[in-house]
């Protein structure tokens, strides 16, 4: 960028004036001339001639050399003499002195409005302007005068006065409009820019016109060309058009008709179709008629029910766009089907009806038994491909070992071709004589001849090219059968090879003499210092000294590897062994504890070379029967050094017991255990455990289950296992841990209820009541000891040494839980009139337990002929008592409690109704339900009452729906949902309530809401059941006693439907297996259960078993058991039968009058 000095422009307008060309042909052709630039800016922008005579006042008046004009002085006419009338200078607005005093006048006004504008804005904006202005008049230059009257913002503002006052001081002149602005928008439009425009358009139209015609004449030619080209349609038919004329009758008549044409077409394609074995499919719309006819064979009178809008389930996707023209049955029936596939899909089973399981076992052996005819059909083609393939891999790598070796293979396993075989490994040995793998399938195949002598002259010329080949070494001397002769090679090749320790380990295994084994191991940990199991093969050799110092020498050679510092500890328990001082004893455990300390300090806290895990797993190889101080070390500091806290070194110790068990490390297990045994008594100082964990032991069930599972009761359980196991020498570990055990936590009373259950498991029953009398003399007021003494002789039906025991507890300390086992024990005794002085008893005493005002209440309106004649109206004495419980004059707190006791809302309920007062029993359960809204046994009994009252009316009428029920299930769903309570009981009944066509989408519907919840999958078997789809039924009972096994009803529907499997002619060898199942709870077994080869075993005894083990605590048939009089001594397995007996065997039904 450069800046142009003031005289610079001067000297370059000059020069530019004095090129100036005007002609002489009219007096409008001098406007277009080549003028001076600045002079064209002032004949168009006639409003800045005066400030441009202002910044040039040099040359006001001068005249160019050799250019007419105004000015002074003489100078030569170039272009001869002017025409007529021309005016000097009127082509740049010059010689007019009206117009230019307009101008003149018209400029100064908007000077003087731009100045007055000027003065009236801030210095700052006014120095902006001023600077603009200044470098727009004189070239970019800033010459320091003021110019506002350039200032852009003012012109902008001025321009439209400016043109208008210009316009109207030249005569027939007019302001340009706005879209003819631009560059000159200020110029005022004359009258010789009009002519000169007139003339510029004809001179365009004429160019127009003439490229126009051109342009015509160019297309036309291209057309023509194209035509020639490329003949139109109907001249590419005139020909044949003309042809027709040579036609006759005969040859019209011969056409043949579409219709005709079509079928053979037809015809043709099905020919060809057969050929190639296709089937020709034709679809056909089949019309409703049909399909309704077809819909009620198939699916009877059962899908006729009728179907409205707002009855169909929404998750069916059936929302919008369906049709009701269309007959019943098909809706319902494809609706049905749908819910059905649903249903099998939440089952987790992807079989559908009729469909065929696979045996995998039975499926791969039939795919290895078609392997072989397939193979035998490939392998001609195969071969051939195989050997081309092979072959072009030797030619084009000759050097790739592998390619030589895969087709010798090749030869031999194809065509038994040995000779053909040797002979290309011969030639791959002299293109790869460096490859060991080479010579050594070269030796094979000579091995394979029978040709021992080529193999050892093989491996002695691969010897030659390889010497260093650990490999071909051992083959060598393998080949041998000479015992000298493996010395001799094995010898020759540690001399050329000394760090090889698989050479070594040979030739020492090949030794019988020890000095002479323990000679050649001194040799090989010196040349192989970092060969451990060379180290610990001459410690073994060594005596005790001896062999310390080079364990302590193999420690500095490698000491990251873990097994020369366990040897070294073992090492010292061998001392131990052998040596009785008890002294010595302290010494060498010191000893054994401080080595394993420094090996874990060294491997896992410093060089972080070893893992917890890889500890674990040393232990479980570990010799832990010969060594177990050197396994208790290990535990003590490789397990527990990094765990933090006693909890969870608890836990760990535990899952690593758990482990070693699995691994069959049984005295590695003891090891550990005996170390979390000495753990636990050094932190509890014999008396309970600072942090026991809170589970359930395994396989420990019953009624006096244990919350608290101590390390002992693990030793226990694990000792009783240990006993259990095939080999095992008998019991006695586990009573002398049981003794040791009751001598160090004589407190913990977990103890006491698991000895007692494992010897009443054993059918030990004097030493189950001898166990129980020692809690009872150490821990007199254990509530849970006495509870479970007095269950073991109800279970045995002594009944009266059962009241003995909970006499006895009694007068140690009375509780509302001892009062209901004497008052259960006294029911079963059938002893009424004591039964009634004991409730009333427990009502005084424990008046906050409502279980005991149900049960006074109960027994008031029982028909029992011992009590009823002495009371005068026990309807009465059963409606006060209900009113003193739920009304009396009580606290608040006392109430509140009794009120939120569902049963006792229930039973008086059922009380009114039995006497036929059903607005009372109505009104009853409503108020509990305001009292209690999320409770779902209130809303179940007040919707079974609506069902029942609806019972008789809905029969005679021929009816078969239970609105009002209906209704109160819904709502007691939806407050129980709000609530976050359970509701599965509560889908179940609404399952039972609904139409045959509404329960599978019900079910769907529960399955969605509550999928874990054994009530639904009851209900949804039973929805099989009644279907006779007993295998689906068992696939959903299977998974409700998987899921809830504690669920009572469900077993016993499980029992009741396998005898019904049995009777129908069901597999009798495929018992159900509850254990099947995920661990998110969801079954994994098809409909048809997975075989088990069980001929000899009955089914529902199987199904006890299993029921033992689950002891179900819950379920409405189950509590109506177990709460019966007389059956309290009833065992699991005939509780189990009692409840099956309200199952039908038929149709699933539930036969209960009390429900």
């Amino acid at each position: 960028m450069f800046v142009l000095c003031l005289s610079d422009i001067v000297d370059v307008v000059s020069r530019i004036r004095t090129l100036t060309i005007q002609t002489h042909e009219s007096p409008c052709c001098h406007r277009m001339s080549l003028v001076d630039p600045m002079e064209m800016h002032g004949s168009q922008n006639s409003g800045r001639r005066g400030e441009r005579k202002d910044a040039f006042p040099e040359m006001a008046g001068r005249r160019v050399e050799g250019r007419p004009g105004p000015g002074p002085g003489p100078g030569p006419d170039l272009f001869g003499p002017p025409p007529p009338n021309y005016v000097p200078g009127a082509g740049r607005g010059l010689g007019d002195r009206r117009r230019e005093e307009n101008e003149a006048t018209a400029l100064r006004k908007a000077a003087a409005f731009r100045n007055a504008q000027g003065r009236r804005r801030a210095d700052g904006a006014a120095l902006k302007s001023a600077g603009r202005a200044s470098t727009r008049a004189v070239g970019f230059v800033d010459d320091g005068h003021d110019n506002d009257d350039f200032d852009d913002d003012d012109v902008d503002e001025d321009d439209a006065g400016i043109g208008s006052t210009r316009a109207s001081g030249i005569p027939g002149a007019r302001a340009l409009a706005d879209d003819e602005g631009g560059l000159f928008a200020d110029a005022v439009y004359e009258k010789d820019d009009e002519e000169a425009d007139a003339i510029y358009g004809a001179v365009e139209q004429r160019l127009a016109s003439r490229n126009r015609r051109n342009q015509e004449r160019t297309e036309t030619r291209r057309l023509q060309a194209y035509r020639s080209e490329r003949e139109k349609l109907e001249g590419q038919f005139a020909p044949l058009k003309r042809h027709l004329s040579t036609m006759t009758e005969a040859d019209w008549m011969a056409i043949p008709d579409e219709v005709a044409s079509m079928a053979r077409n037809k015809k043709l394609a099905k020919s060809v179709a057969e050929r190639k074995g296709q089937s020709q499919e034709r679809f056909t719309p089949v019309p409703d008629s049909v399909l309704a006819g077809r819909l009620d064979n198939t699916f009877g009178t059962t899908a006729r029910s009728s179907l409205s809008p707002h009855e169909l389930p929404r998750h069916a996707g059936l929302e919008t766009g369906i049709s009701f023209d269309s007959p019943a049955p098909s809706v319902s029936a494809s609706r049905g089907l749908m819910l059905g596939q649903k249903l099998d899909a939440a089952l987790g089973s992807s079989f559908a009806d009729g469909a065929h399981s696979v045996d995998p076992a039975n499926y791969l052996s039939q795919l290895s038994s078609e392997d072989g005819e397939l193979r035998a059909v490939a392998r001609v083609g195969d071969v051939k491909k195989a050997r081309m393939l092979l072959r072009s891999v030797i030619a084009t790598n000759p050097t790739h070992a592998p390619g030589w070796i895969a087709a010798a293979r090749l030869e031999e396993h194809v065509g038994k071709n040995l000779k053909e075989a040797r002979s290309l490994i011969a030639r791959g040995c002299a293109a790869c004589p460096k490859s060991d793998d080479i010579w050594l399938e070269s030796a094979r195949l000579h091995v394979a001849s029978n040709d021992r002598q080529g193999a050892r002259a093989v491996l002695a010329a691969a010897v030659l090219k390889v010497p260093k080949s650990v490999k071909i070494w051992l083959e060598a001397q393998n080949l041998e059968e000479s015992v000298n002769r493996k010395r001799a090679i094995l010898r020759r090749a540690l001399e050329l090879i000394p760090s090889a320790h698989e050479l070594w380990r040979t030739l020492i295994d090949l030794e019988t003499d020890r000095a002479g084994a323990r000679a050649l191991l001194r040799r090989a940990v010196e040349s192989c210092p970092s060969a451990p199991d060379l180290w610990l093969a001459l410690a073994k050799l060594q005596d005790q000294a001896t062999a310390r110092a080079t364990l302590k020498r193999a420690r500095g050679a490698i000491p990251s590897e873990p097994q020369i510092w366990l040897a070294a500890a073992q090492l010292e328990e061998t001392q131990l062994q052998a040596s009785s001082s008890k002294t010595d004893s302290d010494a060498v455990k010191q000893s054994i504890d401080g080595i394993i300390r420094r090996a874990v300090a060294h491997l896992t806290v410093e060089a972080r070379l070893v893992d917890r895990g890889r500890w674990l797993e040393i232990v479980a190889l570990s010799d832990a029967s010969t060594y177990p101080l050197t396994c208790e070390a290990l535990g003590r500091h490789a397990l527990l050094g990094g765990v933090e806290g006693d909890h969870k070194a608890f836990i760990q110790l535990k899952s690593d017991v758990e482990y070693l068990e699995a691994r069959n490390s049984i005295h590695a297990a003891r090891c550990l255990l005996r170390l979390l045994l000495e753990m636990d008594v050094m932190q509890a100082g014999g008396g309970a455990a600072k942090n026991p964990e809170i589970i359930s032991p395994p396989g420990a069930t019953g009624s006096w289950n244990h919350a608290r599972w101590s390390p002992w009761l693990i030793a226990l359980d694990f000792e009783r296992r240990v006993a259990a196991l095939p080999g095992a020498t008998g019991s006695e570990g586990f009573e002398a841990l049981a003794r040791t055990a009751l001598r160090e936590r004589k407190s913990d009373a977990e103890l006491y209820l698991y000895l007692a259950q494992t010897k009443a498991r054993d059918q030990d029953e004097e030493g189950a009541r001898a166990v129980f009398e020692e809690g009872h003399l150490t821990l007199p007021h254990h509530e849970a000891l006495w509870l479970a003494h007095a269950d073991f002789e109800v279970e045995r039906r002594r009944l009266e040494a059962a009241r003995s025991v909970l006499r006895r507890a009694c007068e140690v300390e009375e509780s509302a839980s001892l009062l209901m086992s004497v008052v259960r024990v006294v029911r079963s005794m059938g002893a009424d009139g004591e039964l009634e002085r004991l409730l009333q008893h427990a009502t005084e005493r424990f008046p906050h337990d409502p279980r005991f005002w149900a049960m006074l209440a109960e027994l008031f309106f029982s028909s029992s002929d011992s009590v009823q004649p002495q009371r005068e109206n026990g309807l009465q004495a059963a409606r006060d008592l209900f009113y003193r419980a739920l009304d009396g004059p009580d606290s608040a707190q006392l109430l509140k409690q009794r009120r939120s006791y569902a049963p006792l809302w229930i039973k008086w309920s059922r009380l009114e109704e039995t006497h036929g007062d059903l607005n009372r029993a109505r009104a009853l359960l409503e108020r509990g339900l305001s009292l209690n809204r999320g409770c779902a046994e209130l809303w179940l009994a007040s919707a079974r009452l609506e069902k029942r009252s609806q019972t008789k009316s809905l029969a005679s009428a021929g009816g078969s729906s239970f609105t009002t029920a209906l209704s109160k299930l819904w709502a007691g769903i939806r407050e129980c949902k709000a609530l976050h309570t359970s509701r599965g009981a509560l889908w179940s009944e609404l399952i039972e309530c609904e139409s045959a066509a509404q329960q599978k989408a019900r079910s769907v519907d529960a399955l969605k809401d509550c999928d874990d919840d054994g009530h639904v999958m009851l209900a949804v078997a039973r929805l099989f059941w009644r279907q006779r789809k007993l295998d689906k039924a068992r696939g959903w009972l299977e998974r409700a006693v998987s899921t809830s096994p504690g669920f009572g009803d469900a077993w016993g529907a499980a029992l009741a439907l396998e005898r019904e499997w049995v009777r129908v002619g069901g597999v009798a060898n495929t018992p159900m297996d509850p254990s099947r199942s995920h661990a998110n709870g969801a079954s994994a077994v098809p409909p048809t259960f997975k075989h088990e080869q069980r001929a000899t075993e009955d089914l529902a005894g199987a199904l006890e078993a299993k029921c033992e083990l689950s002891q179900p605590q819950y379920g409405e048939l189950w509590h109506l058991v177990r709460d019966k009089p007389g059956h309290e001594a009833l065992s699991t397995a005939e509780c189990l039968r009692c409840v099956s007996q309200y199952f039908d065997a038929k149709d699933g039904a539930i036969h209960c009058h009390e429900l």
